[in-house]
């Protein structure tokens, strides 16, 4: 899968259902929710290879990393 049919794919289920993962990336809490998604090993063969695809861009994985980064500096503040 190539990172923009990735970006175009919609959530098939729950909350983002119906939202393609560009949009609900948009916001930090919709990147950390698809970083979750693949630590987790999420194991819907429609779902799984979308999200690999999308967090393997090279752009997208250091914003995720911001993100962790930003996330971890406000739990030990």
């Amino acid at each position: 899968m190539t990172f923009s049919e990735a970006a175009a794919f919609k959530m098939p289920w729950g909350q983002h259902r119906g939202l393609a993962l560009d949009k609900i990336a948009e916001k930090d809490e919709g990147l950390k929710y698809l970083g979750w998604l693949h630590n987790e090993g999420i194991k819907d063969p429609r779902v799984r290879p979308a999200v690999a695809a999308y967090l393997s861009d090279p752009t997208i994985a250091r914003e995720l990393e911001r993100v962790r980064i930003k996330r971890w500096r406000s739990d030990h503040a």
